[in-house]
């Protein structure tokens, strides 16, 4: 019996784009027969002998199986095994991974523990964002900045803002890869809670060293420079108050698939 997974989140387009280009389509049931067989015996009274009849009696049954996302994921799992290279599998787990060497398109499957990024939590519907403009009354009344938002002026708070707005129902999740100086960079539906140790399995989409800095994804604007401005951006790093909307490496972004306990 394989190990029993408690998914988190489970990105089921993706699996089964996955699933469509190995198996060449996607099932959608799934029918497995169970068959028994019985011994019963007979015994026939001659007067004078006594003696046995054996007869076997045959008995199928015919089962039909939705065949759904964890079970989709499952099979997934068994058609790389031993196979792993070919599907450009790396699971730190198994085997030695040099992460540097990781390349767009391989697919990471590490233990981690994650966490919400703080600019997600801040822009979110639930948090301080909805918030600031009834905080910055506040403050102008008093004339000065409520205890926690010492560090937030005026154009912090409208980069949060602008950032919550962007996202549109997506949450950045950060996380620290266990045994490891490496971070993992994705984002997930909103209101979906992966925070603690979790696997995660993804595809990689971009790779960063030591002391280089990345954008989070979902950045407002930065997706729209054009490209020689957005690798300039990415050289210079972060300004100063502006580190929460970026991550510093070693670290890897990724199109996740799968977190689960």
């Amino acid at each position: 019996m394989g190990i029993l997974r408690n998914f988190l989140y489970l990105d089921e387009d993706q699996l089964n784009q996955y699933i469509s280009q190995v198996e060449d389509g996607l099932r959608q049931h799934a029918e497995r027969a169970i068959s028994s067989d019985k011994d019963k015996k007979a015994e026939v009274d001659a007067k004078v002998l006594k003696f046995g009849l054996g007869r076997k009696n045959v008995e199928a049954e015919s089962l039909n199986y939705s065949d759904n996302g964890p079970a989709r994921f499952d099979r997934l799992l068994a058609l790389v095994e031993g196979v792993e290279d070919e599907f450009g599998w790396k699971d730190l787990q198994e085997t030695q991974v040099e992460m540097i060497s990781l390349r767009p398109g391989h697919v990471l499957a590490c233990a981690a523990e994650l966490y919400e990024s703080d600019v997600s939590k801040l822009s979110a519907a639930s948090g301080i964002l909805s918030m600031l403009p009834l905080m910055k009354s506040i403050s102008q009344m008093t004339g000065k900045p409520l205890q926690g938002m010492e560090n937030f002026d005026d154009n912090t708070v409208e980069a949060v803002g602008a950032f919550g707005a962007a996202m549109k129902g997506s949450s950045v999740v950060l996380g620290d890869i266990l045994e490891s100086d490496w971070k993992l960079v994705f984002s997930i539906p909103a209101g979906i809670d992966v925070e603690g140790d979790a696997y995660v399995v993804g595809k990689v989409s971009k790779v960063w060293g030591a002391g280089e800095w990345r954008p989070l994804p979902g950045l407002p604007v930065f997706s729209q420079l054009p490209r020689a401005q957005r690798r300039e951006m990415e050289r210079k790093g972060p300004a100063p108050d502006g580190k929460m909307m970026w991550q510093e490496g070693p670290a890897v972004l990724l199109d996740v698939l799968a977190v689960y306990r």
